[in-house]
């Protein structure tokens, strides 16, 4: 692993380090991990909090989220992002809805109203944060918000625990195209453990090939994806380096890069 220091449009000229380099084959590109920092606003002060369904409520087909957000705004534009050289949202700061281990969906009101009819009977899980314009998530503990719902009267599905150490993948997700693909952002939140060297940290793989562990809980980004389909999971490691237990600490999504 080769070490250096490198200027980032992706975050707006700081200063970062790369963490990897992976390549297959001779001339293959390089794919870089490179890491980030916490992104002005913090929004030390956001608080969310989800009030329907309640908690172990039965729900089925389109349903009706309702969110409590205070010390974050939703809908209008996060300072500086038209200067964050990454992926970003037209309509703003939103939050990160999801679903078990499903990719997130963007909402921009405090109300959402979501399609659970593919969903098995059974215990199920919904997790949700703000979100910054280019999709960076709050990194506050009062930010992160979950709700364990049923669907049906099965007693099966999920267990979740959300006093444990959990991991919640939120990006990178769907399509990159032009100069977006450029720098995809990976982000994700952690909850009930502390991401050092040494500690909990998140493991991260691209295509079987980039394979990083990262022990700072800041956004990194690759640099250097090729055009096609690719594979990126992200996995909560324990601080003996094994694969924390719980059903959302693994999770693998694929997105597409067009150039």
């Amino acid at each position: 692993m080769m070490i250096t220091w490198r200027w980032s449009a992706a975050t707006a000229g700081v200063l970062v380090t790369v963490l990897a380099c992976s390549g297959t084959g001779s001339g293959a590109p390089t794919v870089r991990v490179i890491r980030g920092q916490h992104s002005q606003p913090l929004y030390p002060d956001a608080q969310l909090s989800i009030v329907k369904p309640g908690s172990g409520e039965t729900v089925s087909g389109a349903t009706t989220v309702e969110f409590v957000l205070s010390g974050f705004e939703v809908g209008v534009p996060t300072p500086g992002a038209d200067r964050r050289g990454i992926a970003r949202s037209a309509d703003g700061q939103h939050i990160h809805l999801i679903v078990d281990n499903e990719p997130y969906s963007a909402h921009y009101t405090t109300t959402a109203t979501v399609d659970l009819s593919t969903l098995g009977p059974g215990r199920h899980v919904l997790r949700a944060f703000p979100s910054r314009q280019w999709h960076e998530s709050v990194k506050t503990p009062t930010a992160f918000a979950s709700a364990a719902f049923r669907v049906g009267t099965a007693d099966s599905g999920v267990d979740f625990d959300p006093e444990l150490p959990l991991l919640t993948y939120s990006r990178p997700k769907g399509t990159y195209a032009g100069a977006d693909a450029d720098s995809v952002m990976v982000d994700f939140y952690v909850s009930n453990a502390t991401l050092r060297p040494g500690g909990h940290a998140v493991r991260l793989t691209v295509d079987g090939q980039v394979n990083e562990t990262l022990t700072d809980w800041v956004p990194y980004f690759l640099v250097g994806l090729p055009a096609g389909r690719h594979a990126v999971t992200l996995e909560l490691l324990g601080p003996d380096g094994q694969p924390v237990p719980g059903p959302f600490n693994r999770a693998s999504h694929t997105i597409t890069v067009e150039r």
